[in-house]
């Protein structure tokens, strides 16, 4: 039987870690649109959250990076308002590197949706990213997404997913 021991190491238990492209958040110099990305996700455990690992490819110059995490209702694709955040500052020696994001004391239910938004409005951030198709599908369920200019609603992209891991700790 598990107990939700604190002293027991969180276990990867939703992981995508294949990187094969790199999808891009924050601004260039020469475009003031903001871009974030996000990536829904199923639990397939219960348990609390540590944190949310993201693979940075590409750190272009310093500042914070921004994760929040939310539920999600996947048939009517609506994300819920933020249940927890988290924000990490990045510097260019962190490309190449896993970037944890803290999400300590959240707890995730079995079975359920959620997701998680990253962003950042001091830089450009290439982050790790799985392309797949129809006939190499995602191993993961969930899809990545693209939100401009903080907005609420964005675009799904069911082939592309972040390349990421989710600390748990059941």
């Amino acid at each position: 039987m598990n107990t939700n021991n604190p002293n027991r190491p969180s276990e990867p238990v939703v992981e995508q870690t294949v990187n094969n492209s790199t999808s891009w958040i924050g601004h260039s110099i020469n475009n003031p649109v903001d871009i974030s990305k996000g990536q829904t996700f199923e639990a397939t455990s219960e348990g609390n959250l540590d944190d949310v690992q993201i693979f940075s490819n590409i750190v272009t110059a310093p500042g914070d990076v921004v994760m929040t995490l939310h539920s999600f209702d996947p048939q009517e694709n609506v994300w819920s308002n933020p249940i927890a955040s988290s924000t990490v500052p990045m510097k260019t020696t962190d490309t190449g590197r896993w970037m944890s994001f803290p999400l300590a004391g959240m707890h995730l239910q079995k079975g359920r949706s959620y997701g998680f938004r990253i962003s950042s409005s001091h830089s450009l951030v290439g982050l790790g990213e799985a392309v797949c198709s129809a006939k190499n599908p995602p191993v993961i369920k969930g899809q990545e997404w693209q939100f401009t200019n903080g907005e609420s609603r964005g675009q799904s992209f069911s082939y592309f997913t972040l390349t990421y891991r989710l600390g748990l700790r059941a």
